[in-house]
């Protein structure tokens, strides 16, 4: 949480918001029988690192003020800028991982759903999705390509859920708050730095066995 900016909206409220939308998707609907575990873990990860960093302006914003950002990763600028932000963490730790799992197909599925979040790679991808929805409306055999499709769905959609969730449940109830701050605090007197914090509450998650097969 230590890695979020205190700005308006991309903040770590709106993390949350979003890894507990890919939580219930990968755990209480059929996508569950369809992702594999370090898949779920994977997607989780993403949901909680997918804007670290994130400075408050947009890539368009980043493009016109020709900033530092925009000269190291050009388009999806700040999308690259948070996966490298997840890679760094990943780098220093890994025990998350599912037993016998590979950090390099981790690394590969985050950073692709971290892409994902980019709105001008969903429309490129749009007609190929609206395809796959026709598919499997009928008898359909998932395969790699179609997996991967509907993990940037999961990941897109999650991440622009906020706005059509009721307005009481984008309340942030004081309980609620002082709850997950001494949760945070918890996490970081346990862990060996409090950039980890994210991490090992999917760690956590994962011991719970609360992401399934």
């Amino acid at each position: 949480i230590s890695l979020y900016r205190p700005v308006s909206y991309h903040n770590w409220r709106h993390v949350l918001n979003v890894a507990q939308t890919i939580f219930f998707l990968i755990t209480q609907t059929q996508v569950k029988n369809l992702l594999t575990k370090i898949e779920k873990i994977s997607l989780l990860i993403s949901g909680f690192c997918h804007d670290l960093d994130h400075r408050g302006m947009n890539n368009q914003f980043q493009k016109l003020s020709d900033s530092e950002l925009w000269r190291m990763h050009g388009t999806s600028t700040l999308e690259k800028h948070h996966v490298d932000m997840t890679m760094m963490l990943l780098d220093e730790e890994h025990a998350f991982l599912p037993e016998n799992s590979s950090l390099e197909q981790a690394k590969s599925i985050i950073e692709h759903a971290i892409l994902s979040t980019d709105l001008r790679i969903y429309f490129a991808r749009k007609p190929s999705i609206a395809a796959l929805v026709e598919k499997t409306k009928e008898n359909f055999i998932w395969n790699e390509v179609s997996i991967e499709l509907l993990r940037a769905l999961i990941m897109t959609s999650s991440d622009l859920i906020a706005i059509a969730k009721p307005w009481h449940h984008r309340e942030v109830r004081k309980s609620r708050v002082e709850c997950l701050q001494n949760k945070n605090r918890k996490i970081r007197e346990n862990s060996k730095s409090e950039k980890f914090g994210m991490l090992f509450i999917v760690y956590e998650l994962y011991l719970r066995q609360t992401i399934v097969d």
